[in-house]
């Protein structure tokens, strides 16, 4: 009658985890084009990345940097297409 409740818990622990390693994952993703397309500068830009569904959202507190990455979008798209292919929409801010 009653669900184990511990199963429950050590699910959702997993979700979460899951959930994280995907974040750290696209967040190397990220710095590693930014360091490959500008260099040492890249290191030092400031960005938040959030994923929604289908969707990445990437805030670069730069704007001259987001106009550039603006501009190299199709490079960052191959590469975030190696990171998941099922992605379909890049947003930049």
């Amino acid at each position: 009658m009653f669900r184990n409740i511990q199963s429950r818990f050590t699910q959702r622990l997993q979700t979460i985890k899951n959930k994280n390693q995907k974040q750290t994952d696209l967040e190397k993703n990220i710095r590693s084009f930014l360091v490959q397309e500008f260099g040492p500068i890249g290191e030092t830009l400031g960005f938040k990345v959030s994923q929604e569904n289908k969707k990445i959202h990437i805030r670069l507190e730069n704007k001259i940097a987001a106009n550039e990455v603006v501009l190299r979008s199709n490079k960052l798209r191959d590469s975030i297409k190696k990171y998941d292919n099922k992605i379909e929409g890049i947003i930049i801010d």
